[in-house]
């Protein structure tokens, strides 16, 4: 059968990673077309008539949201998190030209934010220090956002000295008081946005 679509160098310009409480942890991921190609590799519909079944993919490890940690310079993991998001992306600039007929995008400066959800605790002493931080307009330092335990070898995910950009309550009727936090790399921090594998 013949298969329609683009083919060309892509820019993986978002990538989002997504741990609830309950579930699997998910994955999303937006590509452009590249500015900067190589030689022979800019987007085209694409036909190809060989299109064929592949091969079945393994069996992978998947691993679950709860899995995931928010931990503070200590590797303690903040544990009234409840729902959390990781979200990673490029700003871009416009490089298209009248050479294509598609918008070309190139990476300039990535977008660190991390987006977390607690359940209202006024003995939770790591939520009143977030709430502080934010009031105050200090850093929290050394933050470690992970796929998987602080403990564990092999969880992945980043570290950098957070500031609180946004710390939003939420008191509906029949649940829970929630706070919604968002945290983004501190501008003259000791720690810059890092990838890390513990």
């Amino acid at each position: 059968a013949n298969g329609l679509g683009h083919r060309g160098e892509m820019l993986v310009k978002k990538f989002a990673l997504d741990f609830p409480l309950q579930g699997e942890q998910k994955l999303a991921v937006t590509c452009v077309p590249h500015g900067n190609y190589a030689a022979g590799q800019a987007i085209v519909i694409y036909t190809d008539a060989t299109v064929a079944l592949g091969t079945a993919d393994a069996a992978g490890t998947r691993r679950f949201g709860k899995d995931a940690s928010v931990n503070n310079s200590a590797g303690t993991p903040l544990t009234g998190v409840r729902d959390w998001k990781l979200n990673l992306e490029w700003v871009t600039a416009n490089a298209s030209d009248r050479g294509s007929n598609f918008d070309l995008e190139i990476a300039t400066q990535m977008q660190y934010t991390v987006e977390i959800e607690f359940a209202w605790d006024a003995a939770d002493t790591t939520l009143t220090a977030i709430r502080t931080a934010y009031n105050a307009h200090t850093a929290l330092t050394s933050m470690y956002f992970l796929d998987g335990a602080y403990a564990d070898s092999g969880s992945w995910g980043v570290k950098f000295d957070a500031e609180v950009t946004k710390f939003a309550y939420k008191g509906p009727l029949k649940d829970l008081q929630m706070y919604s936090v968002t945290l983004e790399p501190r501008g003259q921090s000791t720690t810059l946005p890092t990838f890390v594998t513990i």
